[in-house]
């Protein structure tokens, strides 16, 4: 996630840099350069852009975002993708599949750089 985020925000930006740690942990297991279970760091990447979205939200309502909602509903949507993947996941997925899972994944996550730039403009000002 390549936002960055104004100062007194980079907060923000450690989160996203949990959640590309996260993602790179993902493609590790994936490849077998770590030991791992893959569902599991799913999981992490979820957990971690949940806790992003949370506190991201919390920054557009304190500074009165006009675009927080259609921001908002990206998140919802982002996190209901991710989840039902995980819910659809079986541990014996072919390594196919689960490389189509993780590509898919990350492009979920980049998606949402479109609606965080708009979010960082915004607060240039704040």
């Amino acid at each position: 996630m390549n936002v960055a985020y104004p100062d007194k925000f980079g907060f923000l930006n450690e989160q996203h840099e949990e959640v590309r740690r996260m993602m790179t942990e993902l493609d590790t297991v994936l490849n077998g350069q770590m030991t791992g279970n893959f569902k599991m760091a799913l999981t992490s990447v979820l957990r971690a852009l949940m806790n992003h979205h949370e506190k991201e939200e919390q920054v557009m309502r304190d500074q009165n975002y006009p675009e927080r909602d259609i921001h908002t509903s990206y998140h919802r949507h982002a996190v209901g993708v991710i989840n039902s993947i995980i819910q659809l996941y079986d541990i014996e997925s072919t390594e196919e599949l689960r490389q189509r899972i993780a590509a898919h994944v990350a492009n979920t996550v980049s998606e949402e750089v479109f609606f965080d730039r708009q979010l960082m403009d915004f607060l240039q000002d704040k």
